[in-house]
């Protein structure tokens, strides 16, 4: 991933002369579009423009590389430095017995996907995935503009960052691994925390029922609201849009 974001600002310094390069082969394209009322005419004479500029799988590289500079993206340049190590990363999945240790199962079922498709030669395959486990940057990397394709080859790269990150901070887990092992058989019994609880609630000075402990959290976050809502007009470092991001 680091040697992926030093491609970016490689990038970053090649882009102008892409860029202009973009806008020539469309410009000879519009011009193509406008001067060739035939359809058919119109389209030949958009490949031969096309292919003179390099074709369109090399344009196509092209322009994900000025979206992903322009969106501060280093995801789509982690394929070139994965793709030698494929086939020993799904040998890896395939191995190990990978388990998440939350409800959400969406990265799980993305593992399934990939190792479903594994020998399709296909570089699009149809968005019947929920990529919600993937942040927006992501998201962009994966999805063709047209939204109902996945790209495969960043699909494979998406899922294995994820893996990684989600390894680390525990929320997956490996059957029978000690590094890697289900946290939450760790944990202490109920039977064993249950008669500690009343001491531990009130170092912590917390409410001992459920109850009232519901309550005093309530009562802490209209605090935390009504403090934030008084000191928003002089908070520049927050803006909300009009959609409601911040």
């Amino acid at each position: 991933m680091d040697r992926a974001k030093e491609e970016l600002e490689t990038i970053r310094g090649r882009e102008q002369t892409t860029t202009e390069h973009l806008i020539d082969v469309f410009t000879d394209v519009l011009q193509t579009t406008n001067d060739t009322p035939d359809n058919a005419e119109m389209g030949k004479g958009v490949r031969e423009v096309l292919d003179r500029s390099g074709g369109a799988s090399s344009l196509l590289s092209q322009c994900e590389q000025v979206r992903a500079h322009h969106g501060n993206r280093h995801q789509p340049f982690i394929w070139r430095y994965y793709s030698s190590h494929r086939k020993v990363l799904f040998r890896f999945l395939k191995a190990l017995d990978l388990r998440s240790t939350t409800q959400d199962q969406a990265l799980m079922q993305a593992v399934a996907f990939i190792l479903e498709h594994e020998q399709d030669p296909k570089k699009y395959l149809e968005a019947s995935l929920d990529v919600s486990f993937a942040s927006q940057d992501w998201q962009k990397t994966i999805q063709v503009r047209r939204k109902d394709w996945y790209i495969r080859q960043h699909l494979e790269t998406c899922v294995f960052s994820y893996l990684a990150a989600e390894l680390k901070s525990g929320d997956l887990c490996v059957r029978g691994s000690e590094l890697f092992a289900d946290y939450r058989d760790q944990l202490l019994s109920w039977e064993v925390c249950e008669p500690k609880v009343a001491e531990y609630c009130q170092q912590l000075g917390f409410p001992t029922t459920a109850e009232a402990f519901v309550e005093q959290l309530r009562e802490w976050l209209t605090q935390a609201a009504a403090s934030a809502d008084q000191a928003f007009p002089d908070n520049h470092a927050l803006t909300i849009s009009e959609k409601g991001d911040i």
